[in-house]
């Protein structure tokens, strides 16, 4: 018989060890929680563009090269001047253990203790590349958010060819970026940096469409038909999924409420108490 460090005793059959339900418990709390699933759907909308909106996208896109360019630079250098140094070399001659055992923790404290030394870390390279934005002409053309996800983007890249899962990662050039990713549903790509044009646009006042932005509002049968006309497709798409979100919402807040609720079966007619089978005549 042996005890954890609770004091609660287990037993141990031959070289398999019987884990006690306090440490099986606290194994359990360390892994991470599943992510959860929600409903989503891809909407594909045309857009009339002009000739100053594309120059503008285009603007925003070579602004983003250009931070995802300066932070790649950086994060390699650091990475460099990090594998040079004495306590990089010491940690990595420090014995390997078990994954979630004590013999780890050194080693991996001497790890994090190196990568904050030389700023190898995500907030560190986050910082740089903010104070690369706001000193240029970059800090007119992108937010916080952009940067900070393309910064994130940029230094996990980095992050898996330090670990050996990937090659290393290649600077790109002028045309070679296509996409910004948003930290949030309001952080998208937008031409312009409110909705008033689209709010003119459906007649619909700049309050309400943006209530319907952030999901604090629902499309109502007539902002469904204003949006058909603008967007081109049916009205009954934007009914539709205005109301499969409500039952996702509704199933998700009601789960504890209705589940008391006991599911009726359904009995046929003619095996009811006190009902007798009535043969159907036809008429004549």
């Amino acid at each position: 018989m042996r005890s954890d460090s609770f004091g609660t005793p287990f037993r141990v059959w031959g070289d398999v060890e019987e884990v006690s339900p306090k440490q099986r418990w606290r194994r359990r709390e360390r892994l991470p929680m599943p992510r959860a699933r929600t409903p989503s759907f891809v909407s594909e909308i045309p857009l009339h563009t002009t000739a100053a909106d594309e120059a503008a996208a285009e603007t925003r896109l070579d602004a983003t090269r250009n931070i995802y360019n300066a932070v790649l630079g950086e994060s390699l250098r650091r990475l460099d001047l990090m594998r040079e140094s004495q306590e990089y070399r010491r940690a990595r001659a420090m014995p390997k253990a078990e994954p979630r055992s004590v013999e780890r923790k050194p080693r991996a404290a001497a790890f994090k203790a190196t990568l904050e030394r030389f700023g190898f870390t995500s907030g560190s390279i986050q910082k740089f590349a903010e104070g690369c934005r706001d000193g240029c002409w970059i800090g007119d053309h992108l937010g916080s958010h952009d940067t900070q996800t393309t910064s994130l983007r940029t230094f996990r890249a980095v992050e898996q060819y330090a670990f050996g899962r990937r090659g290393r990662p290649r600077f790109k050039s002028k045309g070679r970026l296509h996409s910004i990713e948003g930290k949030s549903n309001e952080a998208v790509i937008r031409l312009r940096a409110d909705p008033v044009l689209a709010a003119e646009n459906l007649c619909v006042s700049r309050q309400g469409l943006h209530a319907i932005l952030s999901a604090r509002s629902s499309v109502t049968p007539e902002i469904a038909v204003s949006l058909c006309k603008l967007c081109g497709d049916g009205p009954d798409i934007w009914p539709r999924m205005q109301l499969a979100h409500d039952l996702w919402q509704a199933k998700r807040d009601l789960a504890e409420t209705v589940k008391p609720i006991p599911t009726l079966q359904a009995v046929p007619y003619h095996r009811r108490v006190g009902a007798k089978h009535v043969p159907h005549r036809s008429a004549g």
